[in-house]
């Protein structure tokens, strides 16, 4: 949907929930090829971690009550879940924190994928929890770059096979570092081959 802040226009997803304007996410990369032109008619949103109010029209606000709605880049967090519209690093070191500290990863191993920083690089990732640990993280080595699958645009594959490097973790966690790259998980009975 458009929307218009100030003198520019936004490209944007208006999140509703029970008749009520939840927040207003701005889209960060515009499409500029092929059929999609939208920087035509739009501008994309620069700032990064950043919410802030936006007051809805005098007809909307009657209709629904509401005056002002959170405007920018951030995730909403309901009871049992959070519903993350842009991930925010703090956020996914949150979430991940939660995960470990409570029993969500004893006695099974877990595969939680989330984007990874490493050096200057962006990573999509398989991050393997196991026993309140993290175990391994795994990059993809095949990005997705047809239909609707874009990933290029945003991260980069892993080049180096049967490669594994130490991966300094943040201070939150037990742990200090965790295998990162291309590897497998050997058990007493079985070997887990992450692809």
């Amino acid at each position: 949907m458009s929307v218009i802040k100030g003198s520019e226009s936004y490209n944007c997803q208006v999140l509703c929930l029970n008749r009520n304007v939840v927040m207003i996410r701005q889209k960060i990369w515009l499409a500029n090829d092929g059929n999609y032109k939208e920087l035509r008619w739009f501008i994309a949103w620069k700032q990064k971690e950043h919410l802030e109010d936006f007051l809805l029209s005098s007809r909307i606000s009657e209709a629904l009550s509401q005056t002002k709605v959170p405007f920018g880049y951030g995730y909403i967090q309901f009871r049992d879940t959070n519903v993350i519209i842009f991930h925010t690093q703090q956020k996914r070191r949150d979430c991940l924190k939660e995960l470990l500290l409570d029993d969500w990863t004893d006695i099974i191993l877990c595969s939680f994928c989330m984007p990874v920083i490493k050096g200057s690089e962006y990573y999509n990732c398989q991050v393997l929890c196991l026993n309140r640990k993290v175990v391994m993280i795994h990059q993809k080595m095949c990005l997705e770059n047809d239909g609707n699958y874009r990933e290029p645009r945003w991260f980069t594959a892993w080049k180096q096979k049967e490669h594994l490097e130490d991966f300094l973790l943040f201070e939150a966690l037990s742990q200090t570092t965790v295998p990162f790259g291309y590897g497998y998980i050997q058990f007493l009975d079985m070997y887990v081959i992450i692809s």
